[in-house]
């Protein structure tokens, strides 16, 4: 039974499957269960590259109280249930969503391959995606100068000349083709210049 307000939303996560086994085991016994066993549940990067890891739905501890929380963590046989309702969840499927966009079961070497070709993966189209921003940026700043009219120079060299020119740096128009001198543009830079239209 879904928590109050819980997520309708699957969340997967894995864990080790013979943890998971040895704490079922010990909650339906009213065994002692520690810390440090759903600890190992979920130390699925330390597991040996055989450890068989299971998928898990986890959208119900996601959704816990605070007070749920903390009971959890003085509690590990909580915690420990939480994990176990975690695994039915994912069993029962209650989306009916079809296998083949579920998680499957696999050993920890392959979750730690399919988790190092994921990482390799992202960073490949990030640095596609900054490649192509810069590309962009540079194609727009080559469009807008394209768009100012012959002899009208764009607003950043108008306003760095007349900052040059107050603080007594400047003698002339950098990098303008129209032959004003700062006075001019300071001028210039007064009268507010009209769209094309």
């Amino acid at each position: 039974m879904a928590a109050k307000g819980a997520s309708s939303v699957p969340v997967y996560t894995y864990v080790c499957k013979s943890v998971l086994e040895s704490l079922r085991r010990k909650v339906a016994a009213g065994e002692s269960v520690t810390s440090a066993d759903v600890l190992a549940l979920t130390a699925v990067d330390e597991a040996a590259d055989s450890e068989e890891l299971m998928p898990v739905d986890i959208r119900e501890r996601l959704d816990r109280s605070a007070e749920a929380v903390r009971r959890a963590a003085t509690h590990p046989e909580v915690d420990a249930a939480s994990y176990i309702r975690a695994a039915e969840l994912f069993a029962a499927n209650p989306e009916g969503r079809p296998e083949r966009d579920r998680p499957v079961a696999m050993t920890a070497q392959v979750w730690r391959e399919k988790a190092i070709d994921s990482c390799s993966g992202d960073e490949s189209a990030s640095d596609g995606d900054e490649e192509e921003e810069e590309s962009e940026a540079a194609g727009e700043g080559a469009e807008e100068e394209e768009d100012e009219p012959d002899g009208a120079p764009s607003a950043v060299p108008v306003a760095a000349e007349a900052v040059a020119s107050a603080a007594g740096r400047g003698g002339g128009a950098r990098g303008r083709s129209d032959g004003a001198g700062p006075s001019e543009a300071k001028s210039k830079q007064k009268r507010p210049r009209l769209a094309p239209g």
